[in-house]
């Protein structure tokens, strides 16, 4: 009976290791592609009408597949 656990014990400890092996390590890897931006909403203060702002958004991808960027969109949030 001892040897049967034994047994069933390292079996269960050899596929968490083969299965963590095979995720890289870390258990998150998803086949997806993850944006991170460096922030989140950006205050541009009271803009008169007619006036252009630039402003460089940095992000990177986190996930694990490469990312692409079909169309991007802003959006203007008034009087907050």
């Amino acid at each position: 009976m001892r040897r049967m656990i034994l047994i069933l014990g390292l079996s269960v400890l050899l596929l968490a290791t083969v299965g963590l092996l095979a995720c890289g390590g870390n258990g998150s890897l998803t086949g997806q592609p993850r944006i991170h931006f460096d922030e989140d909403f950006v205050d541009a203060g009271i803009v008169p009408p007619g006036v252009s702002l630039n402003y460089t958004f940095n992000f990177t991808n986190e996930g694990d597949a490469p990312l692409t960027i079909t169309d991007a969109t802003i959006q203007v949030l008034e009087g907050c």
